[in-house]
């Protein structure tokens, strides 16, 4: 099965991507807020704001850090269950990277 590219999205936090894929733009109005991003709005040339994006399954994670953190929190990308999306975004020549450690859980709020 194919996902159309706008069927498949993943919700980010404060990310801040450099290029013309419309996704910077998007990501760039938002941020602080929470935003779903589809595969196609990541169509065209991007790539990472910042050296690390900390990625997240439960969109409740996310949230919290929004509420709690806002412009505070580094830049947080939720794949919503799918261990599937991160795979994808790492292999999307490069342009997104993740730190996970699973213990201790990462400070997210060293933003200043």
């Amino acid at each position: 099965m194919v996902c159309d590219p706008v069927s498949t999205r993943v919700l980010v936090l404060n990310l801040r991507l450099d290029g013309d894929a419309a996704a910077c733009r998007l990501a760039a109005a938002l941020a602080p807020k929470p935003l779903w991003l589809t595969w196609r709005s990541l169509a065209g040339p991007f790539g990472p704001g910042d050296p690390d994006v900390y990625v997240c399954e439960n969109p409740s994670v996310l949230i919290v850090a929004a509420d709690q953190l806002g412009r505070r929190c580094l830049p947080l990308v939720c794949t919503n269950g799918r261990y599937d999306h991160e795979a994808r975004m790492r292999s999307t020549e490069g342009r997104i990277w993740s730190r996970a450690s699973a213990r201790p859980t990462p400070d997210i709020s060293s933003r200043s």
